[in-house]
């Protein structure tokens, strides 16, 4: 197995996928990839319908997978530049990849549809990336469906699109160009997916039970008004972080229930507004009795933190992608992973991401797969047993 990507900038479209694409054989050594990814910022918008036909002149025997993304993450891109496309390559002996193309109105929803209408069979026990049209796919209910006909499989990937309306969101699968819906690609047989996940926001004050509520609106936790929930948090905080409070406030909803919470656990969700009548306070997430909440802070210093911890021991991985937050303020410009060195020549002993920023990132976590927010998930590979 082997993976490699390239990033080219520049507002001009001409060129720029062929350069990508040379980057990649070079370091292919010529080897033809089975799986093409091709991540592509709005400055390309007119030129979009013929990224397809152009990743087959370079990479004819090539799976491609792919959307219109914001800014893309990989060697060589800056954020708030200009134009970008991102590209991953990957050599996957004993793996077969099965793309296919799915609208919400006509989603499979046992292993037999899903056979008949994805060549993509339960039995395999495959892994999927995953990528989505926010306004379309309706994602958040999807995934739990997903689960249901592939429980315990590793799924990964993000919402596609810039978060603009004025942009276009397109999916890129094989030869077509997509509109809407969700594209992906099944991984089944020598490889191993994970993801690792760090979010953008610390859990402040305790876990607790919601006590009262309504639709998207909270309203009462451990029998408190919210309001005084969030009084004693503000008091707690130092003066900086109190200037930022109303801005940097999320409520985390937990993902599911046990007996110890920590950072990570939890759905990170924005507090969208105060409700004046019941003083409560709305969420970006259907609120229900009983569930355990924790308010988090969007913090820097605490992503940064958590990055450099999750990171700092080599990751056993041939290759990986990075979907990570819009909002993110970790130091992806360059950046570069390490890696189990065990089965690599030295030559090979650090790991470059490509991805995309995003409004969701999709991630299974024991054993449940969600639409996270305000999260960056890095999604590694390596073949079977290594």
């Amino acid at each position: 197995m082997r993976w490699a990507c390239s990033v080219t900038m520049g507002d001009a479209f001409e060129g720029v996928i062929e350069r990508g694409a040379d980057a990649l054989s070079t370091a292919l050594e010529g080897v033809a990839p089975d799986l093409v990814l091709a991540f592509l910022s709005a400055a390309y918008a007119p030129h979009y319908g013929e990224v397809p036909q152009r990743l087959r002149r370079a990479f004819p025997y090539s799976v491609l997978l792919g959307c219109s993304v914001s800014e893309v993450i990989g060697p060589g891109a800056k954020r708030g530049g200009a134009g970008g496309i991102a590209l991953g390559a990957a050599i996957l002996p004993g793996v077969q990849v099965t793309p296919f193309h799915l609208e919400a109105e006509d989603f499979p929803e046992t292993a037999g549809q899903w056979r008949r209408r994805t060549e993509v069979a339960s039995e395999d026990d495959p892994a999927f990336l995953l990528l989505a049209d926010p306004a379309s796919s309706r994602i958040e209910s999807l995934l739990p469906r997903i689960d249901a006909v592939f429980p315990g499989t590793p799924k990964s990937g993000a919402l596609a699109g810039t978060g603009e309306r004025i942009d276009p969101t397109v999916l890129f699968l094989g030869e077509e160009v997509y509109a809407s819906g969700l594209v992906g690609v099944a991984l089944s047989g020598d490889i191993e997916m994970a993801t690792l996940v760090v979010q953008e926001a610390r859990p402040i004050g305790e876990p607790m039970f919601v006590s009262a509520c309504r639709g998207n609106t909270l309203i009462e936790l451990d029998r408190k008004p919210v309001g005084r929930v969030l009084e004693a948090l503000y008091e707690a905080l130092s003066v900086a972080e109190q200037a930022s409070f109303p801005e940097a406030l999320l409520l985390g909803v937990a993902m599911a229930r046990q007996e110890i919470y920590g950072g990570g656990d939890f759905l990170l969700r924005a507090v969208t507004a105060a409700a004046e009548a019941d003083g409560g306070i709305e969420v970006a997430h259907p609120i229900e009795q009983n569930q355990v909440v924790q308010f988090h802070l969007r913090d820097s210093g605490y992503a940064i933190r958590e990055f450099e911890r999750r990171c700092s021991a080599p990751l056993p991985a041939v290759g990986a992608l990075l979907f990570a937050s819009r909002h993110s303020s970790l130091p992806f410009e360059g950046l570069r992973v390490r890696r189990d060195p065990a089965p690599f020549p030295p030559s090979t002993a650090s790991l470059s991401l490509c991805g995309f920023f995003s409004d969701g990132t999709i991630a299974t976590r024991r054993g449940r797969t969600h639409l996270h927010r305000y999260t960056n998930t890095f999604t590694l590979f390596r073949a079977r047993g290594r």
